[in-house]
């Protein structure tokens, strides 16, 4: 295949799993919207005793946000800058536990699916709620970890409005006639690596819906230190992009005679 060939499919590739990402973020967001609640103290308590019975529980914390900076509120969290880490929210308790195994059997005789366990690590759900227990020397701390769990309908949107999206890329790519130029090179540029964190984020996310794992939204990404100012400065760049095109066809085409000019 000739350079001149190829050249207008990579663009229009490249262009469509750019706007696919931005548009499978908004899908999942709108589908997490109906997540579930986090459990109350009460009901983190009850899960404790089947994790380990008639053992203390250590203060229970609690994010519970659907969509914000990891540990709760951040002092330096910028809207532009971005955060360190992202989630759904969380509630977490410490306990003292020393070994993962007898654990399994417990949560899966308490109606737990639980998923695989290794590295003093175990991974379980039930209902809206996907929990990581830790045993001692195996994380930050012993003890139980609940988050909200992926709502299908967070998946359904996300294929729908990517494959949505991919479609406007591509059409876009052959129905702009302006080259990329430096406006739409870095803008794509720019967006590229936020793309790629969002279809691994909808890789990962599709793999939960089989194996119990701890769900990742797909605009986590885009909420990071880094790549959040990247994202925006590149759709910036892209409205500029398609801006120009639009100046450039309306330039171009017929304009209308004006009554009595000769």
């Amino acid at each position: 295949m000739t350079r001149a060939r190829w050249q207008p499919t990579a663009r229009a590739a490249w262009i469509a799993v750019n706007t696919a990402a931005v548009a499978i973020m908004l899908g999942s967001w709108l589908g997490w919207q109906t997540a579930g609640d986090l459990p109350t103290d009460s009901e983190v308590r009850a899960i404790a005793e089947v994790v380990l019975p008639s053992r203390p529980l250590g203060v229970v914390e609690r994010t519970e946000h659907l969509s914000g900076p990891l540990y709760g509120f951040e002092e330096d969290y910028s809207l532009i800058g971005g955060s360190e880490e992202w989630s759904a929210g969380y509630v977490s308790a410490e306990l003292p536990l020393t070994t993962i195994d007898p654990v399994v059997d417990r949560l899966a005789a308490a109606g737990w699916e639980v998923g695989a366990s290794g590295g003093g690590q175990v991974t379980a759900t039930r209902g809206d709620w996907v929990m990581l227990v830790t045993a001692a020397g195996h994380g930050e701390q012993a003890g139980v970890w609940v988050q909200r769990g992926q709502p299908v309908l967070a998946m359904i949107l996300a294929v729908l409005f990517g494959a949505g999206g991919a479609v406007l890329g591509w059409w876009l790519s052959f129905r702009v006639r302006i080259g990329l130029g430096i406006r739409g090179a870095a803008g794509f540029g720019l967006l590229s690596l936020n793309s790629v964190l969002v279809l691994w984020a909808l890789g990962h996310d599709a793999g939960a819906l089989v194996v119990p794992v701890l769900p990742v939204l797909p605009w986590a990404g885009f909420a990071a230190v880094v790549i959040r100012p990247m994202t925006l400065f590149g759709l910036l760049a892209v409205a500029s992009w398609l801006g120009k095109a639009a100046w450039a066809r309306w330039a171009a085409a017929p304009q209308p005679a004006v009554p009595g000019q000769v």
